[in-house]
């Protein structure tokens, strides 16, 4: 277990920024506003309401009380839904979700509500029948997200820490591996495949007090697809794109971190395209600072590549160069704002926690994307990232 991976929950971390009314009705374990506003991690849905500033309950299964009751901060109010209909005067035991939020809509006078754009439609329609409205807010619902605090930091900070264990192995078993004639690579007797390196990253992971998902082992022509999986052997001198995104199993953080590797000789066009990312990975970081937009961290990391003599634009009908955007906020979800892209209006803020992520793709060789998580202060950021970047395994 990596020290202090287990001793926060997500709730503990923050301070809600809501303005009411609104609600959520999700399972927290797939709901990122709802994890940050009850601190509470449930594979089932369950209800949350603030009708009132300074007001929020939580309407949750019997089953759950108890625990719902240990996790919310202080001020949240948990009812089961039996409490609940005693509570509001709902008399069907039999009542729907959308019973319960017409209930407490009578009783606060609230003929709307604001929601997640991802709130559950048929909910959302049996409401509008009953003439109460919904108000889609943009994610973050809790824009507070957008910013995170020292513990909050520090939780992703653990997650970086995760995933570079899960690569310190990868990288040691690239190390022992063997080379046969067909320059396939042999660990413990047996071809290593994508598959099975990406199973001894996700191990790691789980014994460091983490959970590990589409873990990204792709080697060859397959790294110039970013999010390929990877599948099949793992061939030497080829380049293969290690991209590892955990989540601690506590408190649902994420961290995020991408390395790529070759074991053996480099090929002259690897070797050139590593270099001119990790120049831009660079620039793009030394361009990340309070005040500045997300579009402007990018196109530094752009126009480095460039200066190198690397193109975007179509290789053989397929998108080549750099195509993706240079990072994105990094916490209670993998993928959240701020955004450093082509297109983004987001202007960085102290606390804003980022990925900073170039590379390189052209679906004749293969990839190279080198990422790093960094935390937007008043004088630039830190990195939160301590791996090298070491391109050749031996």
């Amino acid at each position: 277990m990596i020290p202090g991976a287990a001793n926060e929950s997500a709730g503990a971390l923050k301070n809600s920024d809501f303005d009411p009314p609104g609600l959520i009705y999700a399972a927290s374990a797939r709901q990122a506003d709802l994890l940050y506003l009850t601190s509470l991690f449930t594979e089932d849905p369950f209800l949350w309401l603030s009708p009132e500033s300074g007001l929020e309950y939580v309407l949750i299964s019997e089953l759950e009380t108890s625990r719902a009751r240990g996790a919310v901060p202080a001020h949240v109010e948990v009812l089961s839904f039996p409490e609940a209909r005693r509570k509001w005067g709902i008399s069907d035991s039999q009542a729907t979700i959308a019973d319960y939020i017409l209930a407490i809509s009578r009783f606060f006078g609230i003929d709307q509500w604001q929601t997640p754009s991802d709130f559950p439609l048929k909910t959302a329609l049996e409401l509008q029948k009953k003439n109460l409205s919904l108000q889609a807010v943009d994610s973050p619902f809790c824009q507070a997200r957008k910013c995170k605090s020292e513990k909050e930091i520090e939780q992703i900070k653990l997650g970086v820490r995760l995933a570079e264990h899960g690569f310190y192995v990868a990288e040691d078993i690239l190390k022992e591996s063997s080379v046969d004639a067909h320059k396939n690579l042999v660990w413990r007797d047996e071809r290593l495949t994508s598959e099975r390196l990406r199973g001894e990253i996700n191990a790691e992971i789980i014994r460091c007090g983490g959970a590990a998902s589409r873990t990204i082992a792709a080697c060859g022509t397959q790294s110039a697809a970013p999010h390929e999986c990877g599948s099949g052997p793992i061939i030497a001198e080829q380049p293969l794109v290690i991209d590892i995104f955990p989540r601690l199993i506590d408190s649902g953080y994420h961290g995020d971190f991408s390395r790529t590797l070759v074991k053996g000789r480099v090929e002259d066009v690897i070797q050139d395209a590593y270099t001119a990312v990790q120049a831009a990975k660079e620039r793009g970081i030394q361009a990340v600072k309070s005040g500045k937009s997300g579009r402007e961290a990018h196109q530094a990391a752009a126009d480095t590549l460039a200066e190198h003599g690397f193109r975007t634009g179509r290789e053989n009908g397929a998108p080549c160069g750099f195509f993706h955007g240079l990072g994105h906020g990094v916490g209670l979800e993998v993928h959240e704002k701020p955004s450093l892209s082509p297109n983004s209006q987001d202007i960085l803020t102290p606390g804003n926690v980022i990925t900073v992520e170039p590379g390189l793709y052209y679906p004749s060789w293969g990839g190279v994307r080198l990422e790093d998580v960094v935390v937007v202060t008043d004088e630039g950021c830190d990195n939160l990232t301590v791996a090298p970047c070491v391109l050749e395994v031996d």
